[in-house]
């Protein structure tokens, strides 16, 4: 009897309209109202074939049968019902499926039969809440179309930030293995992006570059083992470029941690500082440098005669001064040749 009523029902078969009692009495699976007529249950079986007119497949989870006396049989169902829409989310809800038969005659009728599902609630004239799951299907591409949008948005502006600044944003993982570089660094150091992105930082440094990188790193390890996390670091190196020349980029690095504040990356910006370096480097010299002969002034002097007493204290050992007047040698250099 339940094998039929379940195969008239997921066929939509209107024949199943013929089995119910006339004393008959019932409860939909997203109604809030008794059923207690059995026109009244024909109604709404019929308006449920007419909504989904295709075939529905029943995935029974567990069935149980029980014989209340010889002409009461109970039967109690859970179960998945698949509609045939593309939207499959009350298939993953569980039906509860509750029928009361009884002989009548030569037959069996069913007398009661109550369905209970955790739908959202259902529309005039539903069954199945279908119209308001295409309501929230629209609502939902509408804030899909428009997060979408925005996201869109979002990425021209970073991917605008990324390619039109002068200095190279880069990110790389836990093993110094560039992920990303943006274009600025084709126009400082001549290398593609599909050139870079893979390779390990150290391939772009020389050997003082890479020196620092390992000294900042092992610094880093060193002060979060007793102190808080630190966060960004700077540093100044060399970048080897294609053409085999070398400028002076200043690295601003910082690390990329996961919940338990375990480094698992790194980001940062490289600022091309290659003039800034010939400019402290023509200020240093001439500040301990004499702009005409380019031989050592009266402050390097001093500087070198500060640090040899101090490391003369330190180490107990004598050091020696020797002085010569090149005043004649310069206003004569004639002589000084002879």
């Amino acid at each position: 009897m339940f094998e039929n009523y379940i195969e008239m029902y997921a066929s939509r078969d209107d024949r199943l309209t013929t089995h119910f009692s006339e004393n008959f009495s019932g409860y939909t699976g997203s109604g809030n109202f008794l059923v207690r007529s059995r026109e009244e249950w024909i109604r709404i079986t019929r308006q449920d074939f007419a909504q989904v007119t295709g075939r529905i497949r029943i995935e029974m989870l567990d069935l149980e049968l029980q014989d209340i006396s010889d002409d009461v049989v109970v039967s109690t169902a859970f179960f998945h019902i698949h509609l045939p829409t593309e939207n499959q989310v009350l298939s993953s809800e569980v039906a509860r499926l509750v029928l009361i038969f009884r002989r009548e005659g030569e037959g069996w009728k069913i007398v009661h039969s109550g369905i209970s599902i955790p739908y959202h609630p259902t529309q005039d004239g539903e069954v199945y809440p279908l119209k308001s799951l295409r309501e929230q299907n629209a609502a939902l591409m509408a804030l899909v179309e428009e997060r979408t949008r925005a996201l869109n948005e979002s990425e021209s502006l970073y991917r605008q930030l990324t390619e039109d600044t002068q200095d190279v944003i880069w990110k790389a993982d836990a093993n110094l293995c560039i992920a990303y570089i943006s274009p600025a660094d084709e126009r400082l150091r001549g290398f593609k992006a599909e050139e870079v992105i893979g390779r390990h930082v150290f391939e772009m440094f020389n050997d003082e570059g890479i020196a620092a990188v390992k000294a900042l790193m092992q610094q880093r390890a060193v002060a979060e083992q007793s102190g808080p996390l630190l966060g960004c670091l700077t540093f100044e190196a060399e970048h080897r470029c294609k053409d085999g020349s070398w400028l002076w980029g200043e690295v601003q690095s910082n690390p990329v941690r996961d919940a338990h504040g375990v480094i698992i990356g790194y980001h940062g910006i490289t600022r091309e500082i290659t003039q800034r370096k010939r400019l402290e480097e023509q200020v240093q010299q001439l500040a301990f440098h004499d702009p005409l002969t380019g031989l050592a002034n009266r402050r390097l002097l001093l500087d070198r005669l500060t640090q040899n007493i101090f490391s003369t204290q330190r180490t107990r050992r004598y050091s020696a001064l020797a002085f010569l007047d090149l005043d004649h040698v310069l206003c004569n250099p004639i002589q000084c040749c002879v």
